[in-house]
């Protein structure tokens, strides 16, 4: 797994130097089978750009805030409680 920096995800839609980077990453990981992961994603411009250029997984406030509980384990512990 290659994992990227979000020094060089932040703003990429906009900045050439980091598009290059990420895009010689990507094809780095690809030659190797590697799974490639964006930490930083801040914006719709950011993921798109990433995702057309074959990066697998992003992480990012885009997404959602980082938290120590997950909406998937409430939704666990309301069935077991409604059960």
């Amino acid at each position: 797994m290659i994992k990227i920096d979000g020094q060089f995800i932040r703003g990429i839609a906009k900045n050439p130097d980091n598009q290059v980077l990420v895009q010689a990453l990507a094809s780095i990981a690809q030659h190797f089978d590697m799974f490639t992961v964006a930490e930083f994603v801040e914006n719709g411009e950011d993921a798109a750009f990433l995702t057309e250029n074959g990066i697998d997984c992003l992480q990012g406030y885009y997404f959602g805030a980082p938290t120590v509980r997950p909406p998937w384990e409430d939704s666990v512990t309301q069935q077991r409680a409604s059960a």
